[in-house]
């Protein structure tokens, strides 16, 4: 078996090896740490996110998947209007209805206006 010859060098090696296994496993705590702090300032609703639900709630926005149709008469007076999914508006039988008999003049954002000749 082989001797050292210098304990200094055996010294210093063994420093350094404690000092890299300590900061790996303060690295590693500090790490998880941001990871939880950054999950939960993830799931955190924001202010623009809650001001954006209340705007909803109170009827001052419409979300995307959400379509305002308003059908005019004859006089461009709203006879009929409703709120509806994107997706699937065909629910309403009597805005089917209405639907075929009027046609289409414009769109403006979520709001769509139809009109009956």
């Amino acid at each position: 078996m082989k001797r050292f010859s210098n304990p200094k060098i055996l010294v210093a090696a063994l420093a350094f090896a404690i000092v890299g296994f300590a900061s790996a496993s303060v690295s590693a705590a500090e790490k998880e740490l941001n990871e939880d702090s950054l999950r939960k300032e993830l799931l955190k609703e924001s202010e623009i996110d809650k001001l954006e639900r209340d705007l909803i709630e109170s009827g001052v926005l419409t979300p995307n998947n959400i379509v305002e149709i308003n059908i005019l008469d004859e006089n461009d007076e709203v006879i009929y209007s409703v709120k509806v999914d994107k997706e699937n508006p065909a629910k309403n039988l009597q805005l089917s209805r209405l639907l075929l008999k009027s046609d289409y003049l414009f769109s403006d954002l979520n709001k769509s206006y139809y009109k009956i000749f």
